[in-house]
């Protein structure tokens, strides 16, 4: 998908007061992926490429099979965003199975300053993960928790570094983390968008006739075919 030019983007978000969205995408890790640094630097050199890189906050969490993203920026580029991970993904070596859990337009931040963070453990083995639940509840309960994330941090804000707040989370607070098990369950539902589908879904052109190229009522056949 084609985008406009970064100095007309970052001049729409100063005049339009900049609407927000905010994705939860989750994917499974590949072969060629190589360490945080790699993705990290990757995603802000494509932010910067947009001239939005001081208005994205977010957190990715980055586990030994999996990583989970939670990303907030200008509601113009979020398809770029989106775009860029399916990128990636086509690539067939940094994530495998991009999957969109839940997308909406921000009122207020609730993460600040984009940071990466891996996670050296498995907070729950993925063959351990049992529920229940229909699969929008789980869902629905991974979004919360990473919500809930970004909401402690930000009562933290200024009270030391962001990887020295996430390590005392994995480390004190376990509740705050997305279960590896949860993300690898969530990601063999086929009832989940991957991304390449909800940007298919959102991003085509509908085909509508126009009124001169419909006939009604729909004509009848006079004589039978021979």
């Amino acid at each position: 998908m084609d985008s406009l030019p970064p100095s007309l983007l970052e001049l729409m978000g100063t005049q339009s007061g900049t609407n927000m969205s905010r994705g939860f995408i989750i994917a499974e890790i590949g072969h060629g992926f190589t360490d945080e640094g790699d993705l990290e630097d990757g995603l802000k050199e494509f932010l910067h490429s947009k001239s939005v890189v001081e208005q994205t906050t977010g957190l990715i969490l980055i586990y030994p099979t999996c990583v989970f993203f939670a990303i907030e920026t200008p509601d113009y580029v979020f398809f770029d965003v989106l775009h860029w991970i399916e990128e990636l993904e086509d690539q067939g070596k940094v994530f495998i199975d991009a999957t969109i859990l839940a997308s909406e337009p921000v009122l207020q931040h609730e993460f600040f300053t984009l940071t990466t963070f891996t996670l050296n453990f498995a907070t729950t083995k993925v063959s351990e993960y049992q529920t229940s639940d229909p699969v929008e509840v789980t869902a629905g309960e991974a979004t919360l928790t990473m919500s809930k994330l970004g909401h402690y941090m930000e009562s933290k804000r200024g009270e030391g570094k962001m990887r020295d707040i996430l390590k005392h989370v994995s480390e004190d607070i376990p509740s705050l983390l997305v279960s590896q098990g949860m993300i690898s369950y969530l990601l063999n539902q086929d009832t989940i968008d991957r991304v390449s589908e909800f940007l298919n879904r959102n991003t085509s052109t509908l085909s509508i006739k126009p009124d001169n190229e419909v006939i009604w009522p729909v004509p009848t056949r006079l004589f039978p075919d021979d």
